[in-house]
């Protein structure tokens, strides 16, 4: 075969092709931040090691060493130019892309907004918010999220124009599902339409938080512990029990004390004063119906639904069985 055929286009890219693999198929592939540029150098003397013995270069032969020198400045020349591409990718994001995965694969963005919505609430509650005024808002943000997901879900190109502004604040199968925030809201609606006040917002300062926990926790620590269901750990669950038991004793020994002029007359359904349940107990129960709320699963419906709902339920069945 001619030299110059061995060295067209086509042939440089089949023998490109010949010596790429896919790292992620080799089984002992173990996750690392390898530099690009030291993968291109390799690749191009991989590449420049192939040639050599395809041709069986007789060294002596100036034109052939010549074609093989001209092969590997045009290698050289597309290594650098992707080099140049990461340098200005990176000057432009003024982060390294390992940053930005890093937040990307332990749901930063998403756990900071999902708890944001504790501190709202709370601060919603201290500046003395009627809880009917609170779900007036909270029903209107529902229908507007709902409508936004209706519409991007069926048509495709609405969808590729909004998940570019939302995808660091949801999951990825929510980019062709139903948005988590569509259930939260629904759930936020509903106890703040028909639970007592207080209830109200313990349920939903516990979904802020407690799951946020339950999931932070679960990630880092559960492959310790036993699982509890096929995608909940021993870990996740005690996490969320443990920041229902300080919610409950941030809220009722702190909040409700520190600001009595925000409740009207038996507006709370607990307190020390009208419950055969003191702090303490009524504490350890709120952490089990947490853990528990956590654990159920109802079939499609997203946890930020039922976790303020179950939660809601059960606290005012305690709370209504305990009073004097």
């Amino acid at each position: 075969m001619p030299v110059a055929e061995i060295f067209s286009t086509e042939a440089l890219a089949t023998a490109s092709a010949d010596i790429s693999y896919d790292e992620k198929d080799d089984e002992t592939y173990v996750m690392s931040e390898s530099d690009p540029e030291e993968s291109l150098v390799s690749d191009y003397d991989v590449t420049n090691d192939y040639l050599k013995q395809a041709l069986d270069l007789d060294h002596a032969d100036d034109n052939h060493v010549s074609l093989l020198e001209d092969a590997r400045s045009t290698v050289k020349t597309e290594t650098t130019q992707v080099s140049e591409k990461k340098s200005d990718a990176t000057s432009a994001s003024g982060e390294p892309h390992s940053f930005v995965q890093f937040l990307m694969k332990h749901e930063i963005p998403r756990k900071v907004f999902h708890s944001l919505h504790g501190f709202i609430t709370l601060g919603l509650y201290i500046l003395g918010w009627s809880k009917f005024d609170a779900a007036k808002i909270v029903w209107t943000l529902f229908v507007l999220v709902f409508a936004n997901d209706v519409v991007r879900l069926n048509f495709p190109a609405v969808n590729d124009l909004v998940l570019p502004y939302v995808r660091h604040f949801i999951r990825k199968y929510e980019a062709t599902l139903w948005n988590g925030i569509v259930f939260f809201l629904a759930g936020a609606g509903l106890v703040l339409s028909y639970a007592p006040k207080d209830v109200a917002v313990v349920s939903i300062v516990l979904l802020s938080w407690a799951d946020t926990a339950a999931s932070t926790v679960g990630r880092a620590f559960g492959r310790y512990t036993p699982s509890v269901r096929c995608d909940k750990s021993l870990a996740g669950c005690l996490a969320s029990a443990f920041t229902g038991l300080c919610v409950c004793y941030f809220f009722y020994g702190y909040i409700v004390p520190r600001y009595p002029e925000v409740n009207t007359t038996n507006e709370l359904l607990w307190a020390a004063e009208t419950s055969k349940l003191n702090i303490h107990v009524f504490a350890l129960i709120t952490a089990f119906i947490t853990s528990f709320s956590e654990f159920v699963d109802i079939g499609l419906v997203d946890d930020n639904f039922t976790i303020p709902v179950l939660c809601a339920i059960c606290l005012s069945m305690v709370a209504h069985a305990a009073k004097i």
